[in-house]
């Protein structure tokens, strides 16, 4: 039998559950090249060696990778495989960071109940399925990621970010755009919502505005 090393029992640690946070993809070849951008994301499983995420923008198996996830601080990475809406990073770290890192994910574990029950409590939560669509006055629909929503309007990151001002339906809410953010933008809805069906209105296939 091989030796146990100091990090073999802190390995088996994973936190299967929403982790709200943000990340950056190394800047691709190309036109692009030179640009990192920042997108928000939700963490869905956390070990001390991998992630898997829900994301706005994907990238190729490869790509390196920032996050930062809510509790838990800095990650950096590899993408190991991508999906329409997901990634699946491989963590890089030394032996020492990794047992930080599960030492973070215990505490998390502990604590899961405590998060759960403040963000039901909150005027702004984030929704139970982050993956959205939003459609412009052009008919064009994109992807989103939804940060959060409230009975007024809701937080979007995507790969495209119109202008202030600019109607935008996400589901089949109508809305404007008003502000712009580190990691999207935000809108308000045309009406304010009621809290219970406002997560199916979002995740409804939208209509042009």
């Amino acid at each position: 039998m091989p030796p146990r090393t100091r990090f073999a029992a802190p390995q088996d640690i994973r936190y299967v559950g929403p982790i709200g946070g943000r990340y950056s993809l190394a800047p691709a070849d190309g036109p692009d090249a030179g640009k990192a951008e920042i997108y928000a994301c939700r963490a869905v499983s956390l070990s001390p060696t991998n992630a898997v995420l829900t994301v706005p923008v994907v990238a190729p198996a490869g790509r390196q990778i920032v996050l930062m996830l809510d509790h838990i601080g800095l990650i950096r990475g590899t993408v190991s495989r991508s999906a329409k809406a997901d990634l699946h990073v491989a963590i890089t770290a030394t032996a020492a960071e990794r047992e930080k890192l599960a030492a973070k994910i215990n505490w998390l574990k502990k604590h899961r109940h405590n998060q759960a029950d403040n963000a039901r409590d909150a005027k702004r939560w984030r929704p139970k399925n982050p993956k959205g669509v939003f459609c412009l006055d052009d008919g064009s629909e994109h992807p989103c990621f939804i940060v959060d929503v409230s009975a007024s309007g809701a937080a979007i990151s995507g790969g495209v970010v119109p202008a202030i001002g600019t109607p935008v339906r996400l589901g089949e809410l109508p809305g404007v755009v008003v502000r712009h953010t580190e990691t999207g933008f935000g809108i308000r809805f045309q009406a304010t919502q009621q809290q219970s069906g406002l997560e199916a209105s979002i995740g409804a296939r939208p209509t042009t505005p």
